[in-house]
């Protein structure tokens, strides 16, 4: 099976916590890079409505509980991915099942589920990055693999 990249968040609220999940990623992945992201304040509910796109109904609610001030953008390598059926905000889906149920474990540990985000398959990653970064995630994999 080819290794996967994939992307965390940790929104602003998530912040105090990050060494915590930091550690037990290195632990699951291998880390690629982690960037401090900035929004405009201004345009921070705007971007999420970006990011989300249709699945984001409230982004001042998204906002006022993940924080509009920097973040933190984790590049994974998952180099044995394995896939399967999660249900998800957009019903079933085949999720690369070793990121969704960390991210799930992160939301129970977190105490709120809209503090952090994960891509969940390929197709998200390519999006989260790409928005995020303005690069393809072939074009990032050929950077940093």
């Amino acid at each position: 099976m080819q290794s996967e990249l994939h992307s965390f968040i940790l929104w602003e609220n998530a912040i105090p916590r990050s060494k915590q999940i930091i550690d037990h990623l290195k632990k699951k992945f291998e880390i690629c890079r982690i960037y401090q992201m900035v929004w405009p304040e201004n345009k921070f509910a705007d971007n999420l409505k970006r990011f989300y796109g249709i699945t984001l109904a409230q982004p001042l609610e998204k906002e006022s509980i993940c924080g509009n001030g920097p973040f933190l953008l984790i590049i994974i390598l998952d180099k044995n991915p394995k896939h399967g059926k999660r249900k998800t905000s957009l019903g079933s889906q085949t999720v690369n099942t070793n990121i969704y149920d960390q991210k799930m474990e992160y939301r129970k540990i977190l105490g709120s589920g809209y503090i952090i985000h994960s891509s969940i398959h390929e197709k998200e990653a390519n999006h989260d990055l790409t928005l995020l970064l303005g690069k393809n995630i072939e074009q990032i994999k050929s950077i940093i693999i």
